[in-house]
């Protein structure tokens, strides 16, 4: 790679950078935009889990307070006193009174799902009374309802003869008896409250509500189908009210490691996210945990998303950077490459190309400077030997005539005038220095004089004293011209004598028809 990255010219390479830098510019805010997505994307599930989580929560307890309502309601049911404090009346059974409660209690089932399964024992009777029927034998009724892992006897000490006051027992399973002879396991969860209220020794009757799982746990199943974690609810004691996706013995191990985080979201092992509730009403936790991975389905969308837009930018600005690098750096390789085959660099590292190539503009600039000072400086020179030429009649073709005029930038567009000889009197010979430099005036006079009658008038030395000129016509009339311009030069000559005191003969020769 290096061997390739070296093959290619430090300008190329220059340029190459300089567009990469440009184009990891918007990349690395992208990358800061992305991670802000994920964390949002992250926070986000979190909170919804947490909505989620803290809705089953408020439903769970409003009913168990509709529970506890139910409770109060039937303390204070006059029937229902009747037959637990009323001595008992000539019918043992009272089969009637017992039955007339039995119908008053059938209403309740059908306004809660929580008391689908409720019963009242009435010591008084020895009887236990449900929504659907009456048991005359408690036993009959525990046939139907037993507890797992307790015996008849048991249950009647600890759940019927014992005073509870709004007691939850954890979930329990249960053997229910789903249809005749046919038994199933039914885990619940037994709410119990001792009538009266105040009972503190021996109750008069005891109301037992036996509340499904599924219908507690199901408020909190949308975590479990959503993210595949897992939910449970342990009371204050560490027991469990009851879990969903999670087997009871990890469920019995994360209960007792993390049941006393309050109101926490933090991670545990196995890549999950604890989330943990608490109940200032009756000290329970509520708790679930969500894999890390399901949290982020919403960020790996747009991990996904990210990275096949980054991927095709940097692929596109690569290849628009070569492109442009390529385009960018070719000609000033070519210039550099024009004036190093034309200029010796010292030895040793080479500067930097701009200032290589600054450095030498700058004296071709300088030296075609001092060059067309030089020949500006020349063009006197090439315009009197090119009227000298002319004069004399040394051009033969027209295109040499064109290429010299146009060197020594004289205008030929006239072919036709007069040719003729200004001499100034008076300096037939020069034997002083004072001379030659006042007959330098005079001719620089003359001159002057002469081109400001006509601008197009060619003139030149010729010898020491004299003028040579040739004056183009324009298109009127040869004839007419000529007379025209022998009249002005005639003016001339006075207009000299008269302004400058200078004495001047002028001699015309004959009309020159072609400049070849």
């Amino acid at each position: 790679m290096k061997l390739l990255w070296s093959k290619f010219s430090p300008m190329f390479r220059r340029f190459l950078i300089s567009y990469v830098i440009i184009l990891m510019i918007p990349q690395i805010a992208g990358y800061a935009s992305y991670r802000a997505s994920i964390e949002a994307a992250r926070a986000s599930s979190i909170e919804n889990s947490l909505k989620s989580l803290n809705l089953g929560k408020e439903i769970i307890e409003r009913n168990l307070l509709q529970v506890e309502a139910f409770t109060r309601q039937l303390a204070i049911n006059q029937e229902l006193y009747r037959l637990i404090a009323d001595p008992k009346p000539l019918d043992v059974y009272n089969v009637y009174g017992i039955g007339k409660m039995q119908r008053s209690l059938s209403m309740y089932s059908s306004t809660n799902e929580y008391l689908s399964h409720f019963f009242i024992y009435i010591p008084n009777y020895n009887v236990i009374i449900t929504p659907t029927t009456v048991y005359y034998r408690p036993e009959h009724y525990y046939a139907a309802n037993a507890m797992d892992g307790m015996t008849f006897e048991q249950w009647s000490e600890n759940i019927l003869k014992k005073p509870h006051f709004n007691e939850i027992i954890p979930l329990q399973n249960y053997k229910r008896e789903i249809s005749s002879n046919v038994l199933a396991n039914v885990p619940a969860i037994t709410f119990l409250q001792s009538l009266p209220l105040n009972s503190f020794n021996k109750p008069q009757a005891t109301i037992g509500v036996l509340i499904d799982e599924d219908e507690m746990a199901n408020l909190t199943q949308n975590i479990v189908d959503q993210y595949g974690g897992w939910t449970l609810v342990r009371d204050a004691n560490g027991e469990i009210i009851f879990s969903r996706g999670i087997e009871e013995g990890e469920a019995q191990r994360l209960a007792q490691n993390y049941g006393d985080d309050l109101n926490e979201v933090r991670p545990i092992e196995g890549e999950r996210l604890l989330i943990s509730i608490h109940s200032e009403r009756n000290g329970w936790s509520y708790m679930a945990g969500i894999p890390e991975k399901s949290l982020m389905t919403n960020a790996d969308q747009i991990k996904q998303v990210t990275l096949a837009f980054t991927l095709a930018t940097l692929t596109l600005g690569l290849g628009f950077g070569l492109i442009l690098a390529y385009r960018n750096s070719a000609p000033i390789y070519k210039l550099l490459s024009a004036f190093r085959e034309q200029v010796s660099e010292p030895s040793g590292k080479r500067r930097n190309e701009y200032d290589f190539l600054a450095s030498h503009i700058h004296l071709l600039i300088a030296n075609n400077q001092s060059l067309e000072n030089a020949l500006n400086e020349q063009i006197p020179l090439l315009r009197d030997g090119f009227i000298k030429r002319l004069l004399t009649g040394e051009f033969y073709t027209t295109r040499e005539l064109e290429a010299i005029s146009s060197q020594t930038q004289l205008s030929i567009e006239n072919s036709q005038g007069i040719t003729g000889l200004l001499k100034v009197n008076g300096y037939a010979s020069l034997d002083s220095e004072e001379m030659i430099q006042e007959l330098g005036v005079a001719k620089l006079i003359i001159r002057q004089t002469m081109t400001e009658w006509n601008a197009d008038v060619l003139m030149t030395d010729w010898g020491t004293d004299q003028i040579a000129f040739m004056c183009p016509v324009s298109d009127m009339p040869l004839d007419t011209a000529i007379l025209h311009c022998e009249s002005e030069l005639s003016r001339l000559t006075e207009l000299i004598y008269t302004e400058y005191r200078i004495s001047t003969t002028i001699g015309t020769g004959a009309c020159v028809r072609s400049l070849e």
